[in-house]
């Protein structure tokens, strides 16, 4: 089996990760690079600025369903890590899921 280069495991992590979050920072962190690494690849590899655009709509895609699941109603419940949620935490964890969202979607509207 051939092993592929060790920019293109950083390039697969990074896309993995931009597919996921839509953030060319997080995609970066995740593949140990700097930011401007990423674009230097998207600059000057066709086939990376490719699938770096297919990652793009898929974080949309992502996105657009979030905002179906929050009007629908299915997204607003918080989601417990250990036990049940009550009171103040559940409070807070709704309203910092709303504020990603509004983030989030702010940052794709661009």
């Amino acid at each position: 089996m051939t092993k592929l280069p060790r920019t293109w495991s950083r390039k697969g992590r990074c896309l993995r990760a931009f597919a996921k979050t839509g953030s060319i920072a997080e995609a970066a962190r995740a593949a140990g690079v700097h930011r401007a690494t990423v674009y230097a690849w998207k600059a000057g590899d066709a086939d990376f600025a490719d699938r770096l655009a297919w990652a793009r709509i898929r974080a949309l895609d992502a996105l657009q369903d979030a905002r179906v699941d929050r009007a629908v109603g299915s997204g607003t419940r918080p989601i417990p890590r250990t036990g049940a949620m009550t009171g103040k935490a559940a409070l807070r964890r709704a309203i910092a899921e709303r504020r990603w969202q509004q983030l989030a979607a702010a940052h794709f509207r661009r």
